[in-house]
């Protein structure tokens, strides 16, 4: 990672690849916290250098909100998959595999509050 930010900036996507890349050795070790600090660093990123509505961005936000909704965060997790489905459904239409795998995460972090009734909406079609 700093070896990108050197040659290409804080900024740039390649640096953005990188903390995806990093997010994923933490969270096999188990380290979320940190894995979440390189999910906001990438989403971050992606949404400076591709806009708010790109696959990137998407793929991003519903990771962050895996990682929230791990953390115990279901609040917040359930607006990063309302995020990323938007954003999906947006770019590729309902019927979608991509928006398929959002709406089933969505589904899940409402079902564990007890909202089963949106969560069975979420499954609908899947």
């Amino acid at each position: 990672m700093q070896i990108n930010e050197k040659v290409y900036g804080p900024d740039h996507s390649h640096v953005a690849i990188t903390a995806n890349n990093l997010r994923q050795g933490s969270e096999t070790l188990g380290e979320l916290r940190e894995a979440r600090k390189y999910y906001e660093r990438a989403l971050k990123i992606d949404e400076k250098v591709y806009g708010q509505d790109h696959p990137n961005v998407s793929k991003d936000v519903n990771n962050l909100g895996s990682v929230l909704k791990n953390l115990g965060e279901l609040k917040e997790a359930r607006k990063c998959f309302e995020k990323a489905l938007k954003i999906g459904e947006k770019i590729y239409g309902p019927d979608h595999p991509n928006v398929a795998i959002v709406a089933n995460n969505l589904g899940s972090v409402l079902a564990d509050p007890g909202e089963l009734l949106e969560a069975r909406k979420c499954t609908r079609g899947l």
